[in-house]
């Protein structure tokens, strides 16, 4: 079978009000913090028992509002290499990859 993407990983977000977005993500959406940087970002989960964040949200202090990023799980590193090719050839730029020790993103 070709390599395949097997689920989201996490989502990062640029954010301007913080407490907005973590009132409307904690109390509307039910998710929890598990996790911070500071008060510049906040982790949120809506299983902190099996993931340790799905949602990153980052203060953004020129008031921009968009995605930093989108993670995706594959099951080997032979599936990265092959997903991340394909999507190269597809079109799609990269700012940068990351290293995280556990992941790459």
């Amino acid at each position: 079978m070709a390599a395949h993407v097997t689920g989201l990983g996490h989502v990062g977000l640029f954010v301007h009000d913080m407490p907005k977005m973590l009132d409307f993500y904690t109390n509307v959406l039910g998710m929890t913090v598990t996790d911070r940087g500071g008060e510049r970002i906040v982790f949120l989960s809506a299983r902190p028992a099996q993931e340790h964040h799905e949602l990153a949200l980052a203060y953004s202090a020129d008031q921009k509002t968009e995605a930093g990023q989108v993670s995706f799980h594959v099951e080997t590193l032979q599936d990265l290499k092959a997903v991340y090719r394909k999507v190269k050839d597809y079109g799609c730029l990269f700012d940068r990859v990351v290293n995280h020790g556990i992941a790459f993103g």
